[in-house]
Parts: structure tokens; C-alpha cells; sequence
């Protein structure tokens, strides 16, 4: 990371995300806490994050590439598509110390700013 620094390069090194702890607000005002567990060599990822008021664990999966992070929320498996069905999708941008991006319902196709910010 501090050699990208030096280089004047803005891209992160991936493993600099890895069991980073993040805290901050889904539209502004659902506070919720982020914990990015591993990032292995592909980009792939697994993150964890509640919601602070009930504490209940969601599971996210995803990819990032440069500073780019695309991740998928899962609502329930689907026995008859034998297939994830998604509760939202995720794309953001890493921007120093922070995680800014969009939070999308699956279903309404609303879309819900997302701002984190690393602890």
C-alpha cells in the first residue's frame, strides 16, 4: 500500500481490505457495521454486516477489482432454481480509509447510498 502511495498509483493492494472493520449508514440513516473476513488472490471476498439496532449477522460475497467492490447479498436458496436469490447488490468504490457506493433492493431496483468509513 505505501509503495502504490509513493508511486502515486490509487489503487489498493487487495489483502489491505482483508479483516478491515467498517462502520456507517445505509441511506443515510440505517447504521449498520461491516466486517470484510478474507480476500483471496482472484479478488473474491466474503464480508459480514448488521444492522446496529438488531445486531443480526448478513452475509455478503463479491469481487473487487482496482478499487472497485461488486458484492451480492443473498435473500434465501431457491430449491426449485437451485439457485441464490439475491436481497440486494452492492457496488462501490474504496476511496482512502472509506467505502462509498450504492446498495440496490433486488426486487424494487431502488438504490440506497452506502458511506462507510474504516475503524
Amino acid at each position: 500500500y505505501a509503495a502504490n502511495l509513493l508511486s502515486g498509483s490509487e489503487k489498493i493492494d487487495k489483502t489491505s481490505l482483508n479483516n478491515k472493520l467498517y462502520r456507517g449508514k445505509i441511506d443515510g440513516k440505517y447504521p449498520i457495521t461491516v466486517l470484510i473476513n478474507q480476500i483471496y488472490t482472484d479478488g473474491s471476498f466474503s464480508a459480514k454486516y448488521w444492522y446496529d439496532k438488531n445486531k443480526k449477522l448478513i452475509e455478503w460475497g463479491g469481487k473487487i477489482k482496482d478499487n472497485h467492490i461488486s458484492m451480492t447479498e443473498d435473500d434465501y436458496h431457491s430449491e426449485e432454481l437451485k439457485a441464490w436469490i439475491p436481497r440486494a447488490l452492492v457496488e462501490a468504490d474504496v476511496k482512502g480509509n472509506k467505502i462509498i457506493g450504492t446498495w440496490q433492493d433486488y426486487k424494487t431496483k431502488k438504490y440506497l447510498n452506502l458511506e462507510l468509513e474504516e475503524l
